[in-house]
């Protein structure tokens, strides 16, 4: 058993009900339902990414034809559950935007709850924070309104989790081995994921056989489980086969799926992408996403960070502090300012291309997070806290092996999100009584000196960031009401000072309680207020900026006119409001997501020849020099149909940084791709 466990319930079985207190329970359920209006409401109004009208679609194939269209595996659009899923919720409720992002939003919701399984492992108040940090999270939200296979594979790890520590050791091979086959069902990140729980088991193993501790690793209680109950392990293992073998070949029509999934087709394909980079970002580009649309778990991350070295042993906190002084050093002294995709080629250059590194930030990160990912997991193993090492070793792996991972893509920024949220948690309720943390109250001057002291520092940072030419008014501004804030709470403990020595002749003077300012519940008022900047911060990245082109975590995204524009043009041809119902032919990069909005229409058409395409009313092509149309048959419509952000990261100081997640207004300009609408400008019959 861990050392510094939290408060736990132990009644599992029969406990849901008095695992909260009343008002708890009122808090809760309150919390819960705001989570779920963020994921089913509007569900369907922002437009469809290019990727989810390819799932959508291809679903929907699977629905219109489920013996001759059924999905084959494609790596591109990778594992087979998603769409199986899919299809069971067109069969259920028809096929519209809604239904195709309901999958998604259902496991969403269902996430919420999830706590509430493992529940004996957290404190009733360690449960309500992770239930916001889960509900409430922007990013997390999104993904809960965005049809793609990352909830299916979550969903997959949370079983098999739920397997290992919380069933019945009967029940746990069967749900850890169908959680593991969903897994290998939905995406091909499950090799990562199997590769990094090995890694674990191994240096465990190595960490006790180096040090001599007389303990149990979780290889050995795997091994004496085995002995124990081998006939539920072959059970569990025969599941795994049976559904992984039954999405591949479609219901056993396709044979050739479970060789393609498991290494034939994927692997391959995997294995390019990953040295192509077809997505490039910086190494960084997950601590980005996170930092900015959940920033206060990265700022809690950062916490936890200082907090533990604070407890570590002496030689601990000196490597820490030579790996952070080396870091800063390179970054600062040796590779500031150097765009490493120009350098020449040398052993540095081909460091940085095999690690994905981009700047001297990158090369920063990357000095730090292998050495901390080792110290956080010897750190817990030293203690015997077990389930801190384990999750402490996966938040922080996942962070590093997401970094190095060749496409940087937002959608993958989940998986240390939820491996550090359940980290955090169980770490803050270990060493701390939260319930005290949250009740806890401090003078207002030392919330007025803090704060002062804070912007102070920033004000100066900003400062030496403008270079001294052409200061910001911004960073000036932060600079002095930090400065006016410390000078207040200085002068007023000066004034308590001045009145205490005039009633004392005490020599050492201390101000006197009645001149101390009122003490705030500080607590409460910092979970209140980090909840009331979630949901400001979710609203705007899921309703004011839904898939806009200033959101990071949109990529690359539809935009609202083309969807007004589609569904225009689908609701002429089916009410037939020109008196026929006219054709339209579309090409290029308009084909996606298009031919999703103009699904089941057969007066749609996706590739034809010069002579044929003079019969279509409508036609959508690519903004190209080649694409030359007569302006006396045709009037012109140029259309935005993706908008994007990409940020300049060589630009980016820190008050940009800190601007983005506040205000998420971009610092660079942002991309659009375009489109062209032409409309025959003649009437002829039959058009």
């Amino acid at each position: 058993m861990d050392q510094h466990t939290s408060p736990r319930c132990d009644d599992h079985d029969g406990g849901l009900s008095r695992y909260f207190s009343q008002t708890q329970w009122g808090i809760y359920i309150l919390l819960v339902v705001g989570a779920l209006l963020f994921r089913w409401v509007a569900l369907d109004a922002r437009p469809l990414h290019h990727d989810e009208s390819l799932h959508a679609m291809y679903g929907k194939y699977f629905y219109d034809f489920p013996t001759a269209q059924y999905y084959k595996y494609d790596p591109m659009l990778h594992g087979p559950f998603l769409y199986t899923i899919v299809f069971l919720a067109y069969c259920s409720f028809g096929v519209t935007d809604w239904v195709a992002r309901f999958p998604a939003a259902l496991l969403g919701s269902l996430f919420v709850i999830a706590p509430l399984l493992f529940r004996r492992y957290f404190s009733p108040t360690a449960l309500i924070l992770l239930t916001i940090g889960i509900g409430y999270s922007p990013s997390l939200i999104y993904w809960a309104r965005f049809l793609r296979e990352d909830v299916f594979v979550i969903f997959g790890i949370l079983l098999s989790v739920y397997g290992i520590a919380v069933a019945d050791r009967r029940q746990a091979p069967v749900l850890f081995f169908l959680g593991l086959a969903i897994q290998m069902c939905s995406k091909e990140n499950w090799f990562v994921h199997v590769a990094m729980m090995a890694g674990f088991y191994l240096f465990e193993v190595g960490f006790y056989f180096t040090t001599g501790r007389q303990s149990v690793p979780y290889l050995a209680d795997l091994w004496r489980w085995c002995k124990g109950y081998w006939f539920y392990g072959i059970v569990g293992a025969g599941v795994l086969v049976f559904v992984y073998t039954l999405f591949y070949t479609a219901g056993f029509q396709y044979s050739e799926g479970p060789l393609d999934g498991l290494y034939r087709k994927s692997l391959v394909y995997w294995f390019e992408h990953h040295g192509k980079e077809r997505i490039v970002g910086p190494f960084l580009h997950h601590g980005y996403c996170l930092a900015w649309y959940d920033s206060l778990f990265a700022i809690l991350a950062l916490f936890h960070v200082f907090h533990l070295y604070r407890r570590a042993p002496a030689w601990m906190g000196y490597a820490v502090a030579m790996i952070g002084t080396f870091a800063l050093a390179t970054s600062l002294l040796f590779l500031r300012g150097k765009n490493f995709t120009t350098l020449d080629d040398g052993l540095f250059k081909s460091f940085v291309t095999f690690f994905k590194l981009k700047d001297s930030l990158d090369v920063s990160a990357f000095i730090v997070m292998i050495p901390h990912a080792v110290l956080v997991t010897v750190f817990h193993l030293l203690r015997r806290e077990r389930r801190l090492a384990i999750t402490g070793y996966t938040f922080a792996t996942s962070l590093f092996t997401y970094s190095y991972l060749g496409e940087k893509v937002p959608w993958l920024s989940q998986y240390p999100l939820w491996a550090g949220l359940i980290y955090l948690t169980l770490y803050f309720d270990s060493v701390m009584n939260l319930r005290e943390v949250i009740l806890r109250r401090i003078s207002a001057e030392q919330i007025i000196f803090t704060t002062g002291v804070v912007l102070m520092i920033l004000g100066i940072i900003f400062l030496v960031q403008d270079k001294g030419v052409g200061w910001s008014t911004s960073s000036l501004w932060v600079l002095g009401i930090g400065a006016t804030l410390v000078c207040l709470d200085l002068a007023q403990w000066g004034l308590a000072a001045l009145a205490q020595s005039a009633e004392s002749e005490v020599r050492d003077v201390v101000p006197s309680d009645r001149f101390r300012w009122s003490q705030i519940p500080i607590g409460q008022a910092l979970a209140v207020f980090g909840l009331v900047y979630l949901i400001r911060i979710a609203a705007i990245v899921n309703f004011t900026h839904a898939g806009s082109d200033k959101e990071y975590i949109s990529q690359v995204h539809t935009t609202n006119e083309l969807k007004r524009v589609i569904t225009h043009l689908r609701s002429e041809i089916e009410n037939e409001s020109r008196g026929y119902r006219p054709r339209i032919y579309i090409e290029g990069d308009a084909v996606w997501p298009v031919v999703w909005y103009l699904r089941d229409l057969p007066e749609n058409k996706f590739g034809a020849s010069a002579a044929e395409r003079r019969e279509f009313k409508y036609q959508l092509v690519d903004l190209d020099p080649g694409n030359k149309a007569d302006d006396s048959i045709f009037k012109k419509r140029q259309l935005t149909l993706r908008g994007w952000w990409v940020p300049n990261f060589e630009d980016m100081t820190l008050k940009k940084f800190l601007w983005y997640a506040i205000t998420h207004q971009p610092w660079s300009g942002t991309g659009f791709a375009y489109t062209m609408l032409l409309t025959r400008r003649v009437e002829e019959s039959g058009q």
